[in-house]
């Protein structure tokens, strides 16, 4: 006997319509929609909310990100973005920023330093250093036995250092030359108080000799030039705009 689900009705097994009401043998009725509670309601917009966070948005682009402001080292007054002279740190690998006001500030500090050279003064303290240096150079070969060339490059450095002290601790191209020349001049006495000590008139030929005999030589005069030259020149601001 089959059952009708829908009346309950017993009918034969041969039946596929129920006797009683009509209805259809073997179809079960669609269960009424049930009503979600409140509860439930609010937990499925929770849960579109939160679906709708986690997807994934688009990318700003780069160009319409705005930069983020930086700091200045100097007097760690906050700059706006575009504003900064980014230069080189003390530290490698982590740049410095300075604001419009220290870059104006330094700008004018360093035009100051090549302005006002006490020449006459440069001059004399600097010949001193020179005359000083190939003095030690040469009493150290003369008691050792031993031709220190490194005193090239201690005398180059302090030649400019005295070349700029005399000149009111000024910086500038005439004080570069002029250290530089007095560097060589003292690299040129020291080594003819001890190459021409013997025989003055072979000088030229002995000092020659010894600049292409040794790398290393040519090496200390080469920088001991370089320092000289390089030491009093003017200081400016190398940086980028960010």
């Amino acid at each position: 006997m089959s059952i009708c689900p829908n009346c309950g009705a017993r009918n034969p097994r041969e039946n596929t319509v129920c006797r009683s009401c009509g209805a259809v043998l073997g179809a079960e009725p669609e269960p009424a929609a049930r009503e979600q509670p409140p509860e439930a309601e609010e937990e499925a917009v929770a849960t579109e909310a939160a679906l709708e966070e986690a997807a994934p948005k688009e990318a700003i682009p780069e160009e319409e990100e705005e930069a983020p402001g930086m700091t200045c080292i100097r007097c760690q007054a906050p700059i706006a973005p575009g504003e900064a002279l980014v230069i080189p740190g003390r530290v490698r690998g982590q740049p410095a920023a300075l604001c419009p006001r220290c870059v104006s500030d330094l700008e004018a500090r360093f035009a100051a330093e090549t302005e006002g050279i006490q020449l006459p003064r440069a001059v004399l303290f600097g010949a001193g250093a020179a005359i000083l240096f190939a003095a030690v150079w040469y009493l150290v070969y003369r008691y050792t036995g031993t031709d220190l060339t490194l005193f090239a490059f201690l005398g180059g450095w302090g030649v400019a250092e005295a070349v700029r002290f005399g000149a009111g601790k000024k910086r500038g191209r005439k004080l570069q030359w002029l250290a530089l020349g007095l560097t060589a001049a003292m690299i040129l006495g020291a080594e003819y108080a001890i190459l021409g000590r013997l025989n003055p008139a072979n000088f030229l030929t002995a000092f020659w000799a010894q600049l292409t005999g040794s790398l290393f030589t040519l090496v200390l005069y080469a920088l001991g030039l370089f320092q000289a030259y390089s030491t009093p020149a003017p200081r400016r601001l190398v940086g980028t705009r960010r």
